[in-house]
């Protein structure tokens, strides 16, 4: 009542003032900048317009019941769009394939949209994860043990998942494919879908290109 009757007595003019000032102490005001983990959402992926990843791995190939040693060499842009390369070699004596080598591109959705909706939860490793996943599509060629190179040829589809093993963008990731084959003909995927696990361990590099830069003055 106290603090009423003081601001009836004030001029027209300075009580509203002296009002904001009181009710900013008593109520909490949110920076939407902020976010419960304290993070940017970046965690150093503006530190450069494209990534490079080098990776070494496994894959379990389910319906030929063969594991193979696999490298990968992804280039991607603003962690959204990306270009790869990958190879797995045969080493098992049942495996009818020698090597299988995709090129394909990759979809990580998430991160430009959550990150300019400020969606994020500001916990590294949470948005890290999250914003990993992708949607993979690409051609793979096939080379059997018992004919020319690249002899059978397919289509694979992925979705994958990243862990970083810091909190940040750069650096190592243990990375998971959950991959679909077809069509890659004398190998026996000419009209069924076969399935398949792949596990790696990647670097990841940040560059800038400047491909998207404006030129124009």
């Amino acid at each position: 009542m106290l603090y009423l009757s003081t601001l009836l007595h004030l001029p027209a003019q300075v009580a509203p003032l002296v009002a904001a000032t009181q009710l900013a102490h008593l109520l909490p005001i949110e920076d939407p900048g902020n976010t419960a983990g304290n993070g940017d959402g970046v965690y150093g992926r503006l530190d450069g317009d494209f990534s490079l990843r080098l990776g070494v791995g496994a894959e379990w190939d389910a319906q030929a019941v063969a594991a193979r040693p696999l490298a990968r060499l992804d280039w991607v842009g603003y962690q959204t769009l990306g270009v790869y390369l990958l190879y797995r070699q045969g080493v098992m004596s049942s495996d009818e394939a020698f090597s299988v080598a995709s090129l394909g591109v990759t979809l990580s959705p998430l991160f430009l949209f959550r990150w300019s909706k400020a969606l994020e939860s500001g916990h590294a490793y949470g948005d890290l994860v999250l914003d990993s996943i992708a949607l993979s599509v690409g051609a793979a060629l096939a080379t059997p043990r018992s004919g020319p190179f690249a002899q059978a040829s397919g289509v694979e589809l992925g979705l994958e998942l990243g862990l970083p093993f810091l909190p940040r963008a750069d650096g190592p990731w243990l990375r998971v494919r959950g991959n679909l084959a077809n069509g890659r003909g004398d190998l026996g995927f000419e009209r069924d879908w076969g399935a398949g696990v792949m596990l790696w361990l990647d670097w990841q590099f940040f560059f800038h290109v400047g491909l998207l830069d404006n030129k124009s003055r």
